[in-house]
């Protein structure tokens, strides 16, 4: 028997740690006084799915209660080049591994309900942390327009999102990546924005905070698969992003303009976890 002491691996150890190719029921080790029950120990899973016969992909993976299909990567493909098989990755109810599993739900929310409740608590947040009153207001402003870039049809459309009450923030299920082309929201949420209407102070402060809510932008975004002007002027709008961190950076130091990115990730990771949980618990009523 083997486990862990003081974060070490240790052989002589008497506490069994409990390892992903363990026979258990998937569950945390009850032997943990505060682990949640109903809470599995790994919170994702890989299952093989295989092209329906007569169909044109591959078949969605069985529902499973409590977990989501977020996307599902083609493995085997017939002498033709149609696709066989492939993997769907699960994950347990609304944990998220990274900017774009935040994007999948476990129900659909409108994108106008979604930026509301980001406001709601960047408001908040930079009130409780005393920003300056021009600054808040640059925060509100960025939290109301972060993600207008969900509203194309081409994001919409890869993110299975349902055609009634578009556009919508969160999808359920699994969207189809590849559909993108490399399209990131946050671009178009930055064409959108008509920059004669923001405050002169405090508008590259809001550009950037739009940009850079998934950690794109500093100091690069990419501008693929984006179809809204020609490519020389889409890759000169990603080159204004990199000049406008630089500026932020010598104004805010490196540590000051991460923190105020970090507060816009916070608030729209909070609000989308807030949303995912209430969800659940109207399901479970």
């Amino acid at each position: 028997m083997c486990g862990l002491r003081d974060g070490m691996l240790d052989e002589k150890s008497e506490y069994e740690v409990a390892t992903a190719d363990a026979d258990a029921d998937w569950k945390e080790s009850k032997e943990d006084p505060t682990a949640d029950s109903a809470t599995p120990l790994l919170r994702f899973r890989v299952d093989e799915v295989v092209a329906v016969v007569g169909g044109d992909g591959l078949s969605a993976p069985h529902e499973i209660a409590d977990w989501r299909h977020v996307r599902t990567f083609e493995t085997h493909f017939d002498p033709g080049g149609q696709v066989r098989r492939g993997l769907a990755v699960l994950k347990w109810a609304d944990d998220a591994a990274d900017e774009d599993d935040r994007s999948i739900v476990s129900a659909p929310q409108a994108l106008r309900d979604h930026v509301d409740q980001v406001a709601a608590r960047t408001n908040a947040l930079t009130a409780a942390l005393g920003l300056a009153e021009e600054e808040q207001e640059a925060f509100a402003v960025a939290a109301r327009l972060h993600d207008d870039g969900k509203a194309r049809d081409h994001w919409q459309n890869a993110m299975k999102a349902p055609a009634e009450g578009r556009p919508y923030a969160k999808t359920r299920g699994g969207g189809n990546w590849r559909l993108l082309e490399g399209y990131r929201h946050e671009f178009g949420s930055l064409l959108n924005v008509d920059c004669r209407d923001l405050p002169d102070g405090t508008r590259d402060l809001i550009l950037h905070l739009i940009a850079a809510h998934h950690g794109s932008a500093r100091p690069v975004i990419s501008s693929a698969g984006c179809e809204d002007g020609p490519p020389a002027a889409l890759q000169s709008k990603a080159g204004e992003a990199a000049l406008r961190f630089a500026r932020l950076q010598q104004r805010y130091g490196p540590w000051g303009l991460a923190w105020r990115e970090a507060i816009m990730r916070a608030a729209d990771q909070s609000a989308s976890r807030a949303w995912s949980r209430r969800q659940r618990q109207q399901g479970d009523q």
